[in-house]
């Protein structure tokens, strides 16, 4: 079936470490799942399509991150980190102070390189878990009810994007708005340098969803590379 038409590929992988790996997800083979990654690599590679390996951060896996982005960049995917918040013994989230430091010190001491696009994207993604860190470091946080809300735009434009799609009655409107949200992100990661990004999306939070949501979806990647030079450029007349 997947030979037969062009896929975009994703693959849940919460760490590299064959024991973590089958603890996290049980009765799976960490053998077979990595000889199935090598697969759909070589398949998006094939059929110039996308393949994308999300992460569940946790208390047992967080000194994983860094090779998780490695394994990425090997394999030219596209990283997604999903942060655990229930149960609380499992989320990074529920620690101590001095805990929290620690995953700091060692995520920002890590060699993450960012020269492809590819590298750029999961680079931008790695330092956002840093930042977020470093808010609940702080107490710089928004809590309702059990839900941990991040003061930064990549969230808020991901929520937006996410209502959008479901108020349109979209389906699976969440997968939809990642899928979204990963075509932005890197097509501002091989158009701008690292530190413009968080700022375009900000800007992008001052434009109503559907006025650019459409391009996105709609128009081929040599157009959409002059859209996000014209939002680092903050020209307003052309949005």
């Amino acid at each position: 079936i997947l030979n037969k038409g062009i896929f975009e590929i994703g693959v849940s992988i919460d760490s590299t470490e064959k024991t973590i790996f089958e603890e996290i997800r049980v009765n799976a083979s960490f053998e077979k799942v990595m000889e199935n990654l090598k697969w759909f690599s070589e398949y998006c590679c094939r059929k110039k399509t996308t393949l994308n390996i999300s992460m569940t951060i946790i208390r047992r896996n967080w000194r994983n991150i860094p090779d998780i982005i490695h394994l990425c960049n090997k394999i030219n995917a596209t990283v997604y980190f999903s942060y655990l918040y229930n149960p609380e013994s499992l989320s990074l989230w529920t620690l101590e102070k001095d805990k929290i430091n620690e995953i700091i010190s060692f995520l920002a001491n890590q060699q993450i390189p960012a020269k492809t696009s590819i590298e750029k994207y999961n680079y931008s993604c790695y330092q956002d878990i840093i930042k977020q860190l470093q808010l609940i470091e702080t107490k710089q946080i928004l809590v309702h009810d059990t839900e941990v809300y991040f003061k930064n735009p990549l969230n808020e434009l991901t929520k937006r994007i996410s209502d959008y799609y479901q108020d349109n009655c979209i389906v699976n409107f969440e997968l939809k708005a990642k899928t979204s949200i990963e075509r932005i992100t890197s097509l501002l990661a091989d158009t701008s340098s690292n530190e413009n990004i968080s700022v375009l999306l900000q800007n992008l939070l001052k434009i109503p969803v559907d006025k650019y949501i459409h391009q996105i979806e709609k128009k081929p990647d040599v157009e959409l590379v002059e859209l996000a030079k014209k939002w680092i450029n903050h020209n307003q007349s052309d949005r």
